[in-house]
């Protein structure tokens, strides 16, 4: 399922926030409110949220999509959820017009960065980073 963040209710943000913090102990969960843009791949199994990708505009490309945030409950994970998410996200970012997906993974999270791997994007070095001293840069042309 695919919502813009416009568009979700409070159970589906509610959702996203346990499933962040769950998957993302260290980080601050993102709202729908911070990112007014974004588009959220919900991924349910018996109507419970088990996964979701995030995609933005970029703020540092033009013409460039950001794969800005995915989860994937820890019950869930090895099951090509991820992988599928990437997916999902490309083939909306080539419909509406981008040619560059970029993202960021951080260097203690090895599955995301595998995945990554496998869905042939390639470590860049950005002239200005917008991740922390831990990021990996990664961008694909579309």
């Amino acid at each position: 399922m695919r919502v813009n963040s416009l568009y979700l209710n409070q159970k589906q943000i509610n959702q996203l926030i346990f499933l962040q913090k769950l998957s993302l102990p260290a980080d601050d969960p993102v709202t729908p409110s911070e990112e007014p843009e974004g588009e959220w791949f919900l991924v349910y199994e018996n109507k419970i949220l088990i996964a979701f990708g995030l995609i933005t505009p970029s703020r540092q490309w033009l013409d460039t999509a950001y794969l800005s945030r995915c989860c994937v409950h820890p019950d869930n994970r090895g099951l090509g959820i991820q992988k599928s998410l990437i997916r999902r996200r490309e083939r909306f970012s080539r419909k509406k017009g981008y040619t560059w997906i970029i993202t960021d993974t951080s260097t203690d999270n090895p599955a995301s960065s595998n995945s990554l791997i496998r869905c042939k994007y390639k470590i860049i070095y950005p002239s200005s980073p917008w991740g922390n001293e831990n990021s990996i840069y990664w961008a694909k042309r579309l």
